[in-house]
């Protein structure tokens, strides 16, 4: 039976996609909390999922991936390279300035439970800009985790406890110049993509690019503005970070990533106990090239990844992290010969 359109549409993309490739395996869904949970069931075998957490992920797990702190030392003890750095109460202004003269700048400023690269603070080279960041976000946070910033690049592993099933690069917003439209008329018509949804609802996997402060900032910081013309094929970008819920690029890597850095992802998640698949962010100098202890670093690990990215990257090919998830929890409904793409 198909789930009804008006409730359908409250969950999220990733979960929108589960449900449907639930119904082609004939798995009963209940909308138990539409939006949120939902109940999943083949002859008398129950699963509960929570937005991407299904019901045999260990509260252990959620509660470690929760806190980027927690999780770094977890994976510091299985010798997994870190950025180095360390969490404080955010008035614990002592402590802070005491500590980083441990550590190299550039410095980075992130709060400790906060996703989607919200008050990320990159490129802090000073004492002063140290000391206004934290300002900035003294009156949404407690604590705060302050690292060495490592320069790389951005991947999201999809991994369960034996293996990759998808890696997705994300890159930072940006636009490519034709020689003839400015910055914001590029911005305009890369919005135009009918594959961008909006960016409050988040409709579809990836979003519009939105010009708000942080845009025009770091468009200053490379003494640009939205007036300016690129030349033909000159790359802009338009944010530090490389979120695609700010307007960053999905691009597969799948196939092109170094076996060892999967070993890597797959020592990840089982680090963490009671996880049963995670998204693990990874930052690396070469995706291609053996890793080595100061070639990446592992930034995160998310409990409930949001998946629709490597079903449907902007460059790439699609992978199918949703037939992998029901097989976790379902392996009665396992498809034969199936593949991890669409």
């Amino acid at each position: 039976m198909t789930m009804k359109k008006e409730i359908f549409n409250q969950y999220t993309s990733s979960t929108k996609i589960l449900i449907r490739e639930a119904e082609k395996r004939n798995i009963k869904i209940d909308p138990i909390i539409p939006g949120h949970f939902v109940k999943f069931t083949y002859k008398n075998h129950n699963e509960y999922v929570y937005h991407q957490i299904i019901s045999r992920t260990s509260a252990v797990a959620v509660k470690i991936c929760y806190s980027k702190d927690i999780t770094k030392k977890f994976l510091q003890s299985e010798s997994i390279s870190v950025a180095k750095g360390q969490s404080f109460d955010i008035d614990s202004t002592k402590k802070i300035l005491e500590y980083i003269k441990q550590l190299k700048y550039p410095l980075i400023i992130k709060p400790l439970s906060e996703g989607h690269g919200n008050d990320v603070f990159l490129n802090i080279m000073t004492l002063d800009q140290l000391r206004k960041r934290i300002n900035n976000v003294k009156s949404k946070y407690k604590h705060i985790l302050i690292e060495e910033q490592f320069f790389g690049d951005d991947y999201r592993f999809f991994t369960t406890k034996d293996r990759v099933v998808a890696i997705t690069k994300r890159v930072p917003a940006n636009i490519i110049g034709d020689g003839k439209h400015t910055i914001e008329e590029l911005i305009d018509l890369k919005n135009k993509d009918p594959r961008r949804g909006d960016p409050v609802f988040r409709s579809k996997t990836h979003v519009q690019i939105v010009i708000d402060n942080h845009v025009l900032l770091y468009l200053k910081a490379q003494n640009l503005s939205l007036k300016y013309i690129p030349k033909i094929k000159e790359t802009i970008y338009l944010r530090k970070n490389a979120n695609i819920s700010t307007g960053g690029d999905a691009i597969d890597f799948t196939d092109i990533a170094h076996k060892d850095l999967k070993r890597i992802a797959i020592k990840c998640i089982n680090a963490i106990p009671g996880l049963i698949y995670g998204g693990v962010d990874i930052m690396t100098t070469d995706i291609t090239k053996k890793p080595t202890k100061k070639s990446y670093v592992v930034l995160e690990i998310n409990s409930s990844p949001g998946f629709n990215i490597h079903h449907f990257p902007l460059i790439g090919k699609k992978r199918n992290v949703a037939g992998v998830i029901l097989d976790e929890i379902f392996p009665e409904t396992k498809i034969k010969n199936d593949q991890t793409s669409n």
